[in-house]
Parts: structure tokens; sequence; C-alpha cells
């Protein structure tokens, strides 16, 4: 949480971006307060045409991650799709990072 004021609280998300809620929705909804986690997530997309396969396409993310000296092991990361394009899919590689000081 950055700011609470009389009708919105900014807070910052896992990837870092300020968002402002209503305080009315955050009294109706179960908060998860992360501020005190030293991990912060990231991420990177891509896309890769639809005559790759969706395994390999994870598979090589998750080495190219696992190569990264900064990336946690512990959450360990992860891909999504995260958008069926005209000529491709989209994928997202979330990696976990110590927060930097």
């Amino acid at each position: 949480v950055i700011a609470i004021d009389l009708i919105y609280t900014r807070m910052k998300t896992l990837d870092n971006v300020l968002v402002s809620v209503p305080n009315q929705e955050l009294l109706r909804s179960e908060i998860d307060n992360y501020g005190k986690k030293t991990n912060v997530r990231r991420s990177c997309s891509i896309t890769a045409g639809y005559e790759l396969d969706s395994k390999d396409v994870e598979k090589a993310l998750l080495e190219a991650a696992s190569k990264v000296e900064a990336v946690l092991k512990d959450p360990k990361p992860y891909v999504w799709i995260t958008r069926f394009g005209d000529f491709a899919v989209e994928y997202t590689l979330y990696v976990f990072i110590n927060r930097i000081k």
C-alpha cells in the first residue's frame, strides 16, 4: 500500500505497477499483503507461431530463466499462454527475483 485517502487506496502490484482501488471495494474484498516479502515477480512476453508445440516453447522459456542468476528457484518460474493472436500465440514467462534495495 502506497497511500490511503478518502475515496481510493493506491498500491503497487507484484509487477510494480501502481493501481488505485476504491476503498468501498477493499472493504468488500479479501486482501493479501505482500509488502513484507522480499521477492518481486517480473514477467516477459514473447510470441511464437502456431506451428510450434506449446510444451517446447514453455520448456525453452523455463530453461532460459534457469540460466539467469537473479531468478529464484523458489517460487518456481512459470509460463502462461496470455493471448491467441491471428498468426501467433503470446506466452508470458513469470519469474521471481529478490527485491532490489
